[in-house]
Order: structure tokens, then sequence, then C-alpha cells
């Protein structure tokens, strides 16, 4: 009986690892798809990128490892596995990355977060220690991208779980489990589902992206020849992860976890219907990737460029807290609703 129940927990164990490296081999082939997608698309209408494509990871993982002469070796080789360290992390906490979780307390949306930007603070360390010009200012670009991808995001979610708790819907505010009843969205007024499409909608527009067509890679084509290899490499996929997982946690708002569970039985077993969730699941992340994410973008972009250049980085930040107020005043009126009977 011990026996069985320690071959059970090394299944899932190993189980758990495969789908945190499928997230981790999807993460970089939907970057290649993408970046083959926009460079084949630009040709076509007759548009060339101010800066090259970047390298595959795979083609970067097989390059030569080296530095350059003041950069701190240590810093600059084992910064980058920290970093994924933490994401992978991450994966084993989501419920679509892992059917097991490792964080389940109450406050994982939190922890999560925390995860997010202890891995972006390695990043920043490893690129830091590298210790050139050019690099200097790739790393201020990434501090930058995380405070905006990270402040929309904790506003998106904290928004969302304020609402639903001003009514009473759920006593957990830092709990995953608000975030996956798509239910509750049903109950909400024009006020508060306009709110949290905005949201969503902002939210991905802040997906790091250096231009379109390099996606979301740290590096372009080239850049910074004296630095490459696996530790390079590594920081790519860190950068790519790291809008995968947010662009999940989205798709996890919204994404029904039931949607094949009346399937189940025409499959024999309740794991064919988990099947399909878990594929048709990556499949939308997929689609919002490569569709939605570039759209929102370039949306917000053409904005920002036709406003004055006073008020231009005033923007985004405007935009949250209006979107913020109207998600308090969606709680206001749960509140009233609750209050009512």
């Amino acid at each position: 009986m011990q026996m069985s129940i320690v071959f059970a927990d090394v299944i899932r164990y190993i189980n758990a690892w495969l789908l945190i490296a499928f997230v981790f081999f999807f993460s970089m082939m939907l970057e290649k798809v993408y970046v083959t997608l926009t460079g084949m698309a630009a040709k076509r209408v007759g548009f060339t990128f101010s800066m090259a494509t970047p390298k595959s990871i795979k083609e970067i993982m097989t390059m030569r490892i080296t530095l350059p002469e003041k950069s701190n070796k240590l810093l600059a080789l084992y910064m980058p596995c920290f970093a994924a360290a933490a994401l992978a992390t991450v994966c084993a906490s989501l419920p679509y990355c892992t059917f097991v979780p490792i964080i389940g307390n109450g406050a994982d949306f939190v922890q999560l977060t925390f995860f997010i930007l202890l891995s972006d603070v390695f990043v920043i360390i490893s690129l830091y220690s590298i210790w050139s010009q050019e690099v200097v200012k790739i790393a201020v670009y990434e501090l930058i991208s995380t405070l905006r991808i990270l402040v929309a995001f904790v506003a998106c979610c904290a928004s969302i779980a304020a609402s639903f708790t001003q009514g009473s819907m759920e006593s957990d505010p830092l709990s995953l489990n608000l975030f996956s009843a798509v239910e509750q969205f049903r109950s909400m007024s024009a006020v508060g589902a306009v709110g949290t499409l905005l949201f969503v909608f902002l939210l991905l527009s802040q997906i790091p992206c250096r231009t379109i067509g390099n996606g979301t890679y740290l590096f372009i084509s080239d850049e910074i020849p004296q630095f490459s290899g696996i530790p390079r490499a590594i920081l790519e996929l860190c950068s790519a992860m790291r809008s995968l997982l947010i662009i999940s946690f989205v798709v996890y708002v919204f994404f029904p976890s039931n949607l094949f569970e009346n399937l189940g039985d025409g499959f024999g077993a309740t794991w064919g219907a988990q099947a399909l969730n878990f594929i048709f699941f990556w499949f939308v992340v997929a689609v919002v990737r490569l569709i939605l994410v570039p759209l929102c973008q370039l949306s917000v972009r053409f904005t920002e460029r036709h406003l004055p250049a006073k008020i231009r980085y005033c923007f985004v930040p405007a935009v949250t807290v209006i979107l913020m107020a109207m998600l308090w005043y969606e709680g206001m009126l749960f509140s009233q609703e609750v209050g009512a009977y």
C-alpha cells in the first residue's frame, strides 16, 4: 500500500514536470511562429522593420558561450537559471500548466505575482552584470517593461476581485479560484463588463515588445554579439515565458474550465475531457498571443502617437485609474444588490 502511494506520487511529479516543460517549449515555439508570420506579412505588404528580426532560442543555444571581458561571469552565467526557476514555480502553480498546483493557500495570486517579479529581478541583475552601455539600455527597458506590465496586471486582477468581494460573492479575493468563475461575469452590469474588457485590452497592450517584429524577445538579432550562448537563450526564454504566463492567466479568467465536462462519459474516462480542456485552452492562448496581443499593442501605440507629447506618457496610467473606478462602481452595484435581499 505504501509503495503504491509512493509510485502514484512519483507519477504525478513526473507528469507535472512534463507539463511545465511543455509550457517552456510552447512559449519558445509560439514566439518563433509569431516572428515568422510577422516577417512574412511585412514582406507581403512591402514593409521593412527598422530592426532585424531576432534569432531563435534554439539557434542561440547552439552557439558558444561568450561574455564581455568586464562582465561578472558568476552572475551572468547563473542569474538566468534562477530567473527560469522562478517562472517554473509559476508554471507549477497554475491549473493549466500542471494538474497538481503546488500553491492553493488562498493567497496564490499574490505569490505568483511575486515570483514573476523575482524572475524579472534576476534577469535585470544578469543584464547589469554584463556591464556594457548597450546592455544597460536593455536592462532599463526591461525594468520599465516589468513595471508597466505588473502594474497593469495587479490593477486589473485586484479591481476584478474587489468588484466581486464587495458583493459578498467570494470571501477570498486573492485566490485564483475567484478568477476562474466565469458565471460571475454574467451578472455584471454594462459598466462592469465594459470596464473588464477594456482592462484586459489594456493589459494585453502592455506585453513587453521592443518592436512588433521582435515579439517578446529581449534581444534583437545580432544585438550585443559579445554575449551569446545558453545564458542569453535562457534570458530570451524567460522574456517569452513571462508574457505567455500573463496571457494564459488572462485566458484563464474567461475560459470555462468545464467546457468538455459533459463529454467525459463519451470518452469513457474523465481524463479525456481534461485533455480536451487542456488542448483547447492552450489553443486559445496561442490565438490571443498571435492575433489579439499585437492588435492591442498597435492600437495603444497608435493612440499614444497621436496624443500631445505632454500627456502621451500619462495615457495608460490615466486609463488604468478610470477602469479601476469603473470596476469599483461595479462592486458598489453588487453590494447594493446583495443588500436589497
